[in-house]
């Protein structure tokens, strides 16, 4: 039998990496992975976040079809204090973008990679920290992009 996402909610779930970022220059990070089922087990894990300056979630939405199973989009998620980056990997790419945000061309913002690395991003590409959160909750309770946000190619 063929599951289409449509048939049934328990053929899709997702695999959840959340990194952690060091608290100061001599501690580690702390890597989490395991799949969940629904925005209810997200908001678990990004309640627990909400305190941290910084981390990252990398969700991949995951299709079962018996003994198969196949990605079907990934949203990773950094958070850098009261800024967040996403790239969207869903069919096409896609950053999310404030479009409230007045940033000069040539100014940057750090952003961590899940792999613990840290890397410049143009803070146009940012959003706030809020709105990135947002994004993520709506990505997995629907499957689309958070409408208010600016998506470009990424």
């Amino acid at each position: 039998m063929t599951v289409s996402p449509g048939d049934s909610p328990d053929a899709l779930v997702y695999d959840l990496l959340v990194v952690t970022g060091p608290e100061s220059h001599s501690s580690t990070l702390l890597r989490e992975e395991r799949r969940i089922k629904d925005v209810h087990e997200l908001n678990e894990t990004l309640a627990a976040l909400e305190t941290r300056p910084l981390f990252v979630v990398l969700l991949t939405k995951v299709l079962i079809e018996g003994p198969e199973e196949s990605d079907w989009g990934t949203f990773f998620l950094s958070v850098a204090a009261a800024r967040a980056y996403i790239h969207l990997m869903d069919g096409c790419c896609f950053i999310a973008r404030d479009p409230a945000s007045p940033s000069e061309p040539q100014a940057t913002t750090q952003v961590m990679l899940d792999n613990g690395e840290f890397t410049e991003v143009p803070h146009r590409n940012t959003i706030r920290r809020d709105d990135g959160v947002a994004a993520m909750r709506y990505w997995v309770g629907s499957g689309e992009q958070l409408p208010r946000l600016d998506w470009g190619p990424g």
